[in-house]
């Protein structure tokens, strides 16, 4: 791995470390969630980093991508998170429904916040296929191969 890379990284588990404890803080209704400090570090790092990639790293990897990989790939990834969160919130479900009544509380809220993550995973995937694949779907294939498409999608 490259050092830049590894920069890159760290600086990813840095901003998801603070998301996660402001939004742990504020979850639980632990009285140092401050609302404020959450918002501030979101316009003033999270923004400033996703507007650096956009203006940077994204214009340079992507003809990496149409040479090296494949434009779907994060899609793919997206389908790993779904799938872990659906197994997950599974298993909360059925621990839930035979544990104690001392520890529901803690399973009940660890469920909400596991479905809140996959909502919002989904709402995104869902609207990327929706915006950037569907139009191009649209266009660029006749009926009968949409058709095709949709029949293939059903089968599986």
């Amino acid at each position: 791995m490259s050092q830049v890379s590894e920069v890159i990284r760290k600086h990813h588990a840095e901003l998801i470390k603070k998301v996660n404890t402001h939004v742990k803080a504020l979850i639980e209704g632990q009285p140092d969630a401050n609302p404020q400090e959450l918002s501030d570090f979101l316009k003033e790092e999270l923004l400033p980093h996703a507007m650096g990639e956009e203006r940077h790293l994204y214009p340079t990897v992507d003809p990496l991508i149409k040479i090296h990989s494949q434009p779907t790939a994060t899609m793919s990834v997206d389908h790993e998170f779904i799938e872990n969160y659906i197994r997950r919130i599974g298993e909360t479900t059925a621990a839930l429904q035979s544990t104690n009544p001392e520890r529901q509380p803690v399973l009940q809220r660890q469920l909400q916040h596991l479905a809140l993550q996959l909502e919002a995973i989904l709402r995104l995937h869902l609207e990327k296929e929706e915006r950037i694949y569907l139009p191009l779907f649209e266009e660029h294939l006749s009926q009968e191969e949409q058709q095709r498409v949709l029949e293939g999608m059903h089968a599986a």
